[in-house]
Formats: C-alpha cells, structure tokens, sequence
C-alpha cells in the first residue's frame, strides 16, 4: 500500500487564503478590502478541521473582507459553507443539491467551532468512505493537544493533527 498522502490542495488552498491579505483595496471594480490576519487565520484553522476529515474545500474573499469556505466530498452532493466575517464571527449552511438546484438543509448564525467541526464531521460520514476512532493525548512538554486518528478514509494509514490547547472546543469532536 502507498502510504504517501500528497497535501498538495493543502498547500494550494492555504497560499490562496493567506493571499486574502494581501489584495489592494478596490480589488473589485473599485470595492473590496483585504482579510484581516484574525480572519485569515481563522480560516486556516477551519481548514484544518476539513483536511482532518479528508474534505475538499475552497476558499473564495468577499468585498467585505469576509472569507467563505466551501468543504465538499467527491460523488456527493452535500456541501458544507462557512463564513468568517470581518469582525471574526462565524457562520455554517449545509446545502444539498448542485448549481441553483439546492435545497437548505441546515443554517446556523454566530456558529462556534465546535458547530462547524460537528457538521464536517457529519459531511465525512455522509460519504460512507470515512471510519476513524479518535483519541485526544495532552503532551506535558507541549502547549498543544495532539488527535490521533487511525484510518481518517478507507485506504488512508495513520494521521495525526495537532490543534492548541487554547481552543478547548476541539473535544468536541472525539
């Protein structure tokens, strides 16, 4: 078995949030802002939430400044959008459905972490092609909380992510 997971899309994705930041004022048509950092790297940890379930997702900016991801799996037509505004609040909307053709299958304002992991989560068992078992482990030396999960996705091996012990919603997802 290949045990080499390429985290090219990562990378990809990553670069094109962090670029969020870094756009003119008046990038469109003499409107739009820039993200701020705050913002950016809210979306970066969210991000991390889908690669840890095996998503697809992609990051678009708003003229506003908001950021919107899109996590999707592929051959499914659930999609899960998350909202980062300019002044960091969150919000989630599970869509089914393709193009125009969808229909809202749940919708949630001032999301925490905690409703959004739970809906990617929930996105990753829709695809019947995720099984993990997660365990959280403290490391004394460390200011961190590792997750290690065994089989994320059929076919993958071993992953293990690490999220900051500051962000006490991440037992949520165990």
């Amino acid at each position: 078995m290949n045990t080499n997971i390429s985290l090219s899309t990562y990378d990809d994705v990553s670069e094109k949030i962090d670029s969020f930041g870094e756009v003119a004022n008046g990038w469109n048509f003499g409107e739009g802002v820039s993200a701020t950092k705050e913002t950016i790297s809210i979306a970066k940890d969210i991000k991390k939430y889908g690669d840890f379930y095996r998503l697809n997702v992609d990051a678009h900016l708003s003229i506003d400044g908001a950021i919107y991801l899109v996590f999707s799996r592929k051959g499914n037509n659930n999609f899960i959008d998350v909202t980062i505004e300019p002044d960091n609040t969150m919000s989630i909307k599970h869509e089914n459905g393709f193009g125009a053709n969808y229909d809202v299958v749940f919708q949630k304002t001032n999301a925490t972490i905690n409703d959004i992991v739970i809906k990617l989560q929930a996105l990753c068992n829709i695809s019947e092609s995720c099984t993990y078992e997660t365990t959280v482990k403290q490391r004394e030396d460390s200011p961190v909380y590792a997750l290690e999960t065994r089989q994320t996705m059929v076919g993958y091996p071993f992953l293990d992510w690490i999220a900051p012990k500051n962000n006490p919603q991440i037992h949520a997802i165990i």
